[in-house]
């Protein structure tokens, strides 16, 4: 048996289980008698377990025409998320106004680090030091602030992305 990769046929390699022994379906095919190549999921593990593969992908796919997402389902799981991006957006403004703070704190520092410098009451060596520490902590801040703006945009394209496949599940499962 030749085990295959990224095969068409195989979709479901790597997302179903063996019952016995709970490790995850491999594919391979093999050749009949005649020639023909008949693939099939088997677990590698504790070789228990093995059945064809277009049954099992014919079975989802009947599967998946079972579930019938209406316009409530869809209204109900569309406000589901909203309500869950809401609780993340107040969490998530709460962090972006304590990182704000912590950004204009080192600005801050900065700005009484250069006065101390023009008044001469420290060496333009230290100076340079003591700059290069706070520039260091102010670049990553502000990457963790675009951070945290990305989170919440990448977040929303999820749920766009979702809630374009559910209606077209099959299709999706398929292509």
């Amino acid at each position: 048996i030749k085990v295959l990769k990224d095969r068409e046929e195989l979709p479901l390699r790597g997302l179903l289980n063996c019952s016995k022994c709970g490790n995850h379906f491999t594919g391979s095919a093999s050749r009949s008698r005649n020639g023909e190549k008949h693939f099939y999921y088997h677990c590698s593990h504790c070789n228990k377990e093995r059945f064809r593969a277009d049954t099992a992908n014919k079975e989802i796919e009947k599967l998946l025409q079972g579930i019938e997402i209406t316009e409530a389902v869809e209204t109900l799981y569309s406000t589901i998320l909203e309500n869950e991006l809401k609780g993340s957006t107040s969490t998530s403004i709460q962090k972006r106004t304590a990182v704000k703070s912590q950004l204009e704190l080192l600005e801050e520092r900065k700005e009484t680090l250069q006065n101390t410098l023009l008044d001469g009451k420290l060496e333009p060596n230290d100076y340079k030091e003591l700059k290069d520490r706070l520039d260091n902590r102010i670049y990553g801040v502000k990457a963790e602030l675009i951070e945290l703006s990305d989170q919440k945009t990448k977040l929303k394209e999820k749920v766009n992305k979702t809630m374009k496949i559910l209606p077209n599940i099959v299709e999706w499962y398929t292509n």
